[in-house]
This record gives C-alpha cells, sequence and structure tokens, in this order.
C-alpha cells in the first residue's frame, strides 16, 4: 500500500512541533507532501527543514499536491476556511480540538464531512 499522502496547514507549536513530525515519523504510512501556512517566515522555514513545497493558498495545495489526508493545525476561528475546501474535494480532514468557534460552523463543517 502506498502510504497516505499528508498536508499539514499551519506551522505554529502544533504544527511544526507535533504534526510534521508526527507524519515523518510514520514514514511507512505517511508522505509529508507540503506545508500550508500564511505565516512567513515560520511556514516558509518549516517546509524547508521538512523537505517539502511550501504553500500559502489552502485550495492551491489542496489542488497541486492531491492529499489523502489534511491535517489543520490553525486557530478554531481559521478551521472552516481549511476544512470545508478539503471536504468538498474528498480530502480526509484531521481538526484538531476546537473545531470551530461557535456550534453552527461545526454543525457546518460535519454535514460537509457527512456529504462528501
Amino acid at each position: 500500500m502506498d502510504p497516505l499522502r499528508v498536508v499539514v496547514v499551519g506551522a505554529g507549536r502544533r504544527g511544526k512541533g507535533a504534526w510534521i513530525p508526527v507524519t515523518q515519523a510514520l514514514s511507512d504510512r505517511t508522505m509529508l507532501v507540503a506545508v500550508c501556512s500564511q505565516g512567513a517566515p515560520r511556514g516558509k522555514e518549516a517546509a524547508e527543514e521538512a523537505g517539502v513545497p511550501w504553500f500559502t493558498d489552502v485550495e492551491k495545495v489542496l489542488d497541486e499536491t492531491k492529499p489523502d489526508i489534511l491535517v489543520t493545525a490553525v486557530r478554531s476561528p481559521d478551521m472552516p476556511d481549511v476544512t470545508l475546501p478539503a471536504l468538498e474535494r474528498g480530502v480526509s480532514v484531521i481538526n484538531e480540538t476546537p473545531i470551530a468557534a461557535t456550534l453552527e460552523v461545526a454543525d457546518r463543517m460535519i454535514e460537509t464531512a457527512k456529504r462528501t
């Protein structure tokens, strides 16, 4: 079985400090294909250290890298902007908690996941 292609969105403490290393540690099952973060230079540095491309646009990273999994290591208010485009493309999403800033947004994300 080919490794699952993973994109990590967010290059802060959780993205760079947890998700990127976990993905690399599971290299027999996962392959980090990109880091997406609007926070330059932190995002660019995280991608360079991991040896993968750096993107600042979620839709572009999804379209160009075709991941199997997208990990969201962003603030709760930003989760829907990252999660919904991935779900609409059929990409599995790992969201940290809380998954959204409001119940209404969380419900919309859950409904999208069920629909796709």
